[in-house]
């Protein structure tokens, strides 16, 4: 017989570690919020009845509201362009087109991979100016305007793909507090920089990799944060925090697997970048 979960306030029994971790019930901010939805979660009811997956998927699919609210944010520059002073006075500047437009990705992605002379060098970790460059050479011919609205509408798209799966991995890395992944999708810090910059990539990436970890596919993990590391630079932090926390745990060869695999990756990305086009491979920490 399934036991009743407690109320608010109410302490769980020690006894009952493995119940999930249900908002409603437990946090009076939360349960009075509820209503406006019709209420907190029954007492009879049966958290995840339909699973960890459905969850994910739900909160995956609430991250659409958010990044939504980031596009229509930015209705002004969408509609008129993005010029200056104007795109700061409307609070809708994005560095996606100005890099589109100012960092030569406007002549196409073959260059910079190529390193052809006069090839265009982008200020941005390898992965990163890789990924850039390849939806730039999507923008279809037209007036310089056009395509940089194009521009900006296709990494919007892939902004929103990459939140969404910041959310499900969020949600798949702690099964027992699953709810915690509304604050990835409903973060007002999405509403205002997901389309700022192109962030959102290394963030995806490092969801990835806990993700991978909290399932022990240790060398996976570390693929997926070098993967991380190669888009940004602040994933290293995370690769540390792995190290404190593996050291503590006394999961030393899986640490070191997985820091193993995270180093092979960044340095098959960055080399392979290298081989086409040196410049391009290091301009990001040039720049820095």
């Amino acid at each position: 017989m399934a036991r009743d979960l407690p109320r608010v306030g109410e302490r769980r029994p020690p006894e009952t570690p493995d119940l999930v971790t249900v908002p409603t019930l437990e946090d009076p901010v939360v349960r009075e919020a509820s209503h406006v939805v019709g209420g907190p979660m029954g007492r009879y009811a049966v958290p995840l009845a339909h699973g960890l997956r459905v969850v994910a998927a739900l909160l995956a699919a609430l991250s659409a509201l958010t990044m939504g609210a980031a596009v229509i944010e930015r209705a002004h520059c969408v509609d008129q362009g993005w010029s200056t002073p104007d795109q700061f006075w409307h609070l809708c500047f994005s560095d996606l087109p100005a890099t589109y437009k100012d960092n030569g990705l406007s002549v196409g992605a073959v260059p910079f991979l190529t390193g052809a002379t006069g090839s265009p060098t982008l200020a941005q970790p390898p992965l990163t100016a890789v990924t850039m460059t390849v939806v730039a050479q999507l923008v279809p011919d037209g007036d310089a305007q056009h395509r940089m609205l194009l521009y900006f509408v296709l990494w919007a798209a892939l902004a929103g793909i990459l939140l969404a799966l910041t959310t499900w991995w969020t949600a798949m890395s702690v099964p027992r507090t699953p709810f915690r992944a509304a604050h990835v999708a409903l973060s007002p810090v999405v509403v205002l920089t997901v389309v700022v910059a192109p962030d959102v990539l290394g963030v995806a990436l490092v969801a990835a990799g806990l993700w991978a970890w909290r399932r022990e596919r240790t060398v996976a993990a570390g693929a997926l944060l070098g993967l991380a590391v190669s888009a940004r630079s602040y994933p290293v932090l995370v690769l540390v925090a792995l190290l404190l926390v593996g050291l503590r745990a006394g999961r030393v060869p899986a640490v070191a697997r997985t820091l193993g695999a995270a180093a092979g990756t960044v340095a098959l990305v960055t080399g392979l970048l290298a081989l086409l086009n040196p410049d391009a491979a290091l301009a990001a920490y040039r720049a820095w």
